[in-house]
């Protein structure tokens, strides 16, 4: 997992995953103006999101995505765009 959090003018957050069919596991923080990489091992093929969360606020929520062991997935804060690379 990348998040990259240069264009978005939010804060530093700390970032979850969360699948459809489980509760949220926490992957670490991203800080303003900065990127970062996240490796989540317990990958089981189906739908899942990322959520931010940042203090006294409302959570960011990226769109679902599917995701397959091996696969690396980028959240644009910015535009709240997920992609594949």
């Amino acid at each position: 997992m990348v998040v990259d959090n240069f264009e978005s003018g939010y804060v530093g957050m700390i970032v979850f995953i969360s699948s459809t069919t489980g509760g949220p596991i926490r992957l670490g923080s991203v800080s303003a103006a900065g990127s970062s990489r996240f490796v989540y091992r317990d990958v089981r093929s189906g739908e899942y999101f990322l959520e931010g969360r940042r203090a006294g606020r409302p959570a960011l929520r990226s769109p679902a995505f599917l995701l397959g062991d091996g696969d690396t997935v980028e959240w644009n804060l910015g535009d709240n765009r997920i992609s594949y690379r």
